[in-house]
């Protein structure tokens, strides 16, 4: 393959730029001479040349010769870079600056080798940072990732480590999407919260979905130590990813994508408790903020206002796929993501939770937790405009002439008038609360239906352990009955366990 002229590299390094507008060529001359984010840099170019003097085939060299045009590089403060053009990969390679320059007095030619063909690695999407084994530093960088690697370089590694930078595909401004919305949807037991949710969930690219419970803990939400057996036969302690937090790293590395935390029953765990630090994480930017924060990054309209700093989550953002090992520093979407890093809600996440407002044994949310949501009533109340929901409401009771439409609304007045004797308006039944399992044969068609067990095992019940467990006079000749006796009579008696109040209720 012939060889193509320095001016030809400089002009394919200078095409990596030309969407970036913090670039700018301030002298096209070998050693090129930019300024890119208000930093200076000059550029010497070289092809790349493959063995030698003694070095395996793949062993890549670049030899920095001895000219005048340094002059120019040697009274500068701003940094040198020795570039090597890979033809063949269409990568650069480039040494560390600090002793690139402090070669340029040397006499003769000054030969910098990589013993590694470490060019085909960033084919899988890396920049790759290697250590030699005369303590020089080089890194391995696509084209296309030029810009990525001027805005780490403050960042080149000097501690003898290998890295290697997981990249994604940078994103262009309208690229980004703002998905951060946080809703509360609560509501009677079955108004169709779940529903709104799987509405919702529609527009999103991945979603993780947990339900909180008395014993769902803090650790369950964003991962553990745990034991891990070695190879040799001992055990080592490792810090295991939830799924949440497998999803946000995903969130960072996606910027084009939406995703979502569905958490069902918000209120029947300590939800301050198992949100734990990432509480402050629910405050979102309202407006872009201008200017830089953490490293460098700029967090605008949608990311969490506040970052909080928890080491095995930061530990683990800075894996690479496949390896275990953190690295000093990664690229994540649009974040250069280091150990000194805060984590942060991005602003393609969003939260939708779900709570009943009539469970009993639940846990309160405060205001100061309320406050950082969005809430929305889910009425009980069902749509006949609405074909699915008209078909609800007209299923029929099996046994009875009855639509669950109408038994419901008879016995949600029931439970509001009762509501003077105890707070009960939240025991109302929505309008999903029960759903056909059966059909019946009514008028000469078959309609779908609710069977005699499942509303006596499901609706009687709630109504006997729940709406009504203060005040049972609903129920004719209650008296010394229990929950057994009741339902046994319903499969016998249908709505005669109702008083004539309620029966005259569903007449109506």
């Amino acid at each position: 393959m012939q060889k193509i002229s320095s001016d030809d590299i400089i002009t394919k390094f200078c095409s990596a730029f030309k969407e970036q507008s913090g670039f700018s060529v301030l002298e096209n001359t070998n050693p090129l001479h930019i300024s890119y984010n208000s930093n200076e840099y000059y550029i010497f170019f070289r092809n790349v040349s493959h063995g030698g003097a003694g070095y395996p085939e793949d062993a890549t060299r670049v030899q920095l010769p001895e000219k005048e045009e340094f002059e120019c590089v040697k009274g500068s403060d701003a940094t040198f870079f020795l570039m090597g053009y890979d033809q063949e990969n269409d990568v650069f390679v480039t040494w560390e600056p600090q002793k690139v320059k402090s070669r340029l007095n040397d006499k003769g030619y000054v030969s910098f080798f990589a013993r590694k063909p470490v060019q085909k690695i960033t084919d899988e999407g890396y920049i790759v940072f290697s250590t030699l084994s005369n303590g020089d530093f080089f890194c391995a960088v696509k084209t296309k990732d030029l810009p990525t690697f001027f805005n780490m370089v403050s960042f080149f590694p000097n501690d003898g480590k290998e890295k290697r930078m997981l990249l994604k595909p940078p994103t262009r401004p309208e690229d980004r999407v703002s998905f951060n919305e946080q809703v509360i949807y609560y509501g009677v037991p079955g108004s169709g919260k779940s529903k709104k949710v799987n509405d919702k969930l529609q527009a999103v690219d991945d979603y993780t979905r947990i339900v909180f419970h008395a014993d769902f803990s803090n650790s369950d939400f964003l991962g553990q130590i745990l034991p891990e057996s070695t190879d040799d036969g001992d055990v080592k302690y490792r810090y295991k990813p939830s799924a949440f937090v497998k999803m946000l790293r995903e969130a960072y590395i996606n910027p084009t994508k939406k995703y979502a935390l569905v958490i069902e029953e918000l209120n029947r765990g300590n939800a301050p408790s198992i949100f734990g630090a990432l509480f402050q994480l629910l405050d979102r930017k309202k407006k872009r903020t201008i200017g830089k924060h953490d490293n460098g990054n700029v967090y605008d309209a949608g990311w969490s206002d506040y970052s909080v700093s928890l080491e095995n989550v930061n530990e683990y953002f800075r894996s690479v796929e496949g390896d275990k090992k953190p690295y000093d520093k990664v690229t994540l979407g649009e974040i250069s993501f280091g150990e000194k890093e805060g984590i942060r809600f991005p602003k393609n996440l969003a939260i939708f939770a779900t709570m009943n407002t009539s469970d009993q044994n639940v846990f309160t949310l405060d205001h100061a937790f309320q406050r950082r949501w969005k809430m929305e009533l889910v009425s009980s109340e069902l749509n006949p405009a609405n074909t699915d929901e008209k078909n609800q409401m007209e299923l029929i009771i099996e046994g009875t002439e009855i639509t669950w439409d109408k038994f419901r609304k008879a016995i949600n007045r029931r439970i509001v008038r009762a509501s003077s004797f105890s707070s009960l308006e939240d025991k109302r039944l929505g309008g999903w609360f029960v759903q056909n399992d059966t059909t019946v044969l009514k008028d000469g068609n078959v309609r779908d239906a609710i069977s005699v067990d499942l509303f006596a095992n499901k609706v009687i019940k709630y109504l006997w352990d729940d709406a009504f467990k203060f005040d049972r006079s609903i129920f004719n000749d209650n008296e010394e009955k229990t929950l057994e006796d009741i339902i046994n009579e319903y499969k016998k008696s249908k709505m005669d366990i109702f008083d004539s109040d309620f029966k005259s209720e569903l007449t109506k």
